[in-house]
């Protein structure tokens, strides 16, 4: 059950760095990333995953 939690809140925090269209916005999905780890902070998966997730609000702060 909590791989399934763990995917599902993985896919919403991907979804909430892609809709982001300004810095402001950007920080709240950091916030939504560190909880994202705070939630799951256990398992080699849930780091590749936390570490994604960074790489992906990184890349997205470069394009605003």
């Amino acid at each position: 059950m909590e791989a399934t939690s763990r995917v599902n809140a993985f896919s919403k925090a991907l979804r909430v760095i892609q809709s982001c269209i300004n810095r402001e916005q950007l920080k709240v999905a950091e916030k939504y990333v560190t909880l994202f780890e705070k939630m799951f902070p256990e398992g080699r998966k849930a780091e590749q995953m936390a570490l994604v997730l960074y790489l992906k609000v990184k890349e997205r702060k470069r394009l605003l």
